[in-house]
């Protein structure tokens, strides 16, 4: 008998998709294979095998972006010449047995909503992607849920099996309004400022699919092209202002983690106001500190690992930058989860260190380096990313002095670390050129301001000037 393969909780976004089968039918496989990768808004994640096999057959498409629900079929494994269960099959099956990979239940009990007859059933997550996707009347849906609920690949089953509706509504009289289009075909092109009317559909009926938007915008205009008495001329790409011209290299695609992390960080610069501070600091005593270990076989700590741990000694002594600010609230918290930005292959992520303030330094240095570790191999869970209260992101290792960084929502500062380089400071006996480093602390202004700023790299600055308060305060 086939067992299906099904998604684990795993606590991610609403919405993904598989962005690579690593098999395909009729691939024998072993339990604990890596057999596909999700990505979602926050992560991407490892898909494995639950059972060895043949793989009889995948229920997702690559590329195709589904509800990310626990218990959801996205392949079988059985037996060589075994014929696959269909999808209905598979969801025949009870909630409790589809949630065996994490031992709860598939889903909650559905949720109860008004409708036509009175006593329609449909899980919340069905609710709202019948509502992107525009569908008002559910109760034209067969339901295959507990209890005759809909659930949401009902509501998908039902979209794909729907003739295309309009782009827009019946009322619209603008040429768009006359393209049949999938909903995915509307989603993408709204994402991409595409109109459908442009594009030639090669679906049922000579509607626009999303592959049908795609291939447009890899080889045509975005958008409409300008009337020619407008003056203004392109040879491919939407115009980048007036009597602009250029021709379109290469069209790249962010990944759904790389817009997620641009949509948090425009909306950060747009609602926090940002205030710089910069203190440039004499690196040099840590660097000695760190040699002398080192000389003495005492350890293997580097000079971020000191950095690191300076900068949680700091948040304890200055509670207010260990905050988030979200919903008109300003919490303090009391667990330290400093974040270490990285660039990674799939962009700019910030695995978070848990609970900085209670570790030791060693134990601190190991942490960070593996969770940091994980980020850079494509290893990490969902939660390596979740829950930071401050961020630390070292743009000297990118060879700059300095950096206007955006604050991590809902977090109320970020420090930046510049690069290491030859700097003046002033000593009792004059001036004295010194390797330095450039620390710009970044604060959200609606609950900070300078002066808290100014405090914080004072004691920051007094950590790394006498390295061996860093050592001794565990």
């Amino acid at each position: 008998m086939a067992t299906i393969v099904r998604l684990p909780k795993l606590g991610l976004s609403d919405r993904g998709e598989i962005v690579e089968w690593r098999v395909a039918p009729p691939d024998r496989v072993q339990s604990g294979d890596v057999i596909a990768i999700l990505e979602s808004d926050k992560s991407a994640v490892d898909i494995e095998a639950t059972t060895g096999g043949v793989l009889l057959t995948t229920y997702v498409d690559e590329g195709e972006e589904i509800a990310i629900e626990p218990g959801r079929p996205i392949a079988a494994i059985g037996s060589e010449g075994e014929t696959a269960p269909s999808l209905d099959e598979t969801e025949d099956e009870s909630s409790e047995q589809a949630s065996e990979d994490d031992g709860e239940s598939m889903q909650s009990q559905p949720e109860q909503v008004p409708s036509v007859d009175g006593d329609l059933r449909v899980t919340p997550k069905a609710r709202v992607v019948a509502a992107e996707q525009g569908i008002e009347k559910l109760e034209n849906i067969k339901p295959t849920g507990p209890e005759e609920s809909i659930t949401v690949s009902d509501v998908e089953r039902f979209s794909a099996e729907t003739e295309p509706t309009s782009i827009e509504g019946a009322g619209d009289s603008s040429p768009a309004s006359a393209v049949k289009s999938t909903p995915k075909a509307k989603r993408f092109a709204s994402d991409h400022s595409i109109g459908l009317e442009n594009v030639t559909g090669t679906g049922p009926k000579g509607a626009v699919t999303e592959e049908d938007v795609q291939r447009h915008l890899e080889g045509g205009t975005a958008q409409t092209p300008p009337p020619a008495e407008s003056g203004i001329s392109t040879t491919s790409g939407d115009p980048a202002g007036d009597n602009a011209e250029y021709t379109v290299a290469e069209v790249r695609e962010l990944s759904r983690v790389e817009r997620t992390v641009a949509n948090r960080l425009s909306r950060s610069a747009r609602e926090k106001p940002h205030v710089r501070g910069n203190r440039t600091v004499n690196i040099e005593p840590v660097e000695r500190v760190v040699g002398e270990l080192a000389s003495k076989n005492e350890s293997s700590l580097s000079v971020n690992d000191l950095l690191f741990r300076a900068v949680v000694l700091t948040l304890e002594a200055h509670p207010e930058f260990n905050a988030v600010y979200e919903d008109d609230e300003y919490r303090l918290i009391e667990e330290k989860n400093v974040g270490y930005a990285v660039d990674s292959e799939h962009g700019l992520l910030v695995p978070v260190v848990k609970d900085a303030g209670s570790k030791s330094l060693n134990a601190l240095a190991e942490s960070r380096r593996a969770v940091v570790d994980r980020v850079l191999d494509g290893r990490h869970s969902p939660s390596d990313l979740q829950g930071g209260t401050f961020t630390v992101t070292n743009v000297g290792a990118l060879g700059m002095d300095s950096a206007f960084s955006i604050i991590n929502p809902p977090e109320v500062a970020i420090l930046v670390i510049g690069r290491r380089k030859p700097s003046l400071f002033e000593t009792d006996d004059g001036v004295e050129t010194a390797m330095g480093v450039q620390l710009s602390l970044l604060i959200d202004h609606r609950v900070l301001d300078g002066g808290d700023a100014g405090a914080f790299l004072q004691t920051l600055a007094g950590y790394l000037e006498q390295p061996s308060t860093i050592l001794h305060t565990e």
